[in-house]
């Protein structure tokens, strides 16, 4: 059987944390997602919206150290883009692959928008 090649070209890190997240739907809107894990170029979210594959997102969250290479997390804000949607059965919610298209470090302390899920 043949391999499969992976599209990803970065580690993903397990990474549960908020993430303030703003896009704009018929209005601008911003509430508080949750990531699943990170990577130096993306991002996986659960939320509960919907949107469209390809829209673009504003998210504020932190990195730890292991995406930055710096000796404590740092608070990130970038642009990135849905490149994919994935349903969950269990509890309706759903899971947004996003890419980075731009992002800068706005914070060089730890981040306190929301607890974290448990």
């Amino acid at each position: 059987m043949p391999e499969s090649k992976s599209k990803r070209t970065h580690e993903r890190i397990p990474h549960l944390m908020p993430a303030s997240v703003r896009w704009s739907n018929g209005g601008v809107h911003e509430e508080v997602w949750y990531s699943r894990d990170v990577s130096q170029n993306s991002v996986f979210l659960y939320t509960d919206v919907e949107l469209k594959m390809g829209s673009t997102i504003e998210v504020a969250m932190p990195l730890p150290p292991e995406i930055t290479g710096k000796d404590k997390q740092v608070v990130v804000r970038c642009k990135a883009r849905i490149v994919r949607i994935q349903q969950r059965e269990a509890d309706k919610r759903v899971g947004i692959a996003a890419v980075y298209d731009d992002f800068e470090v706005v914070q060089n302390e730890p981040y306190a928008a929301a607890p974290p899920l448990e």
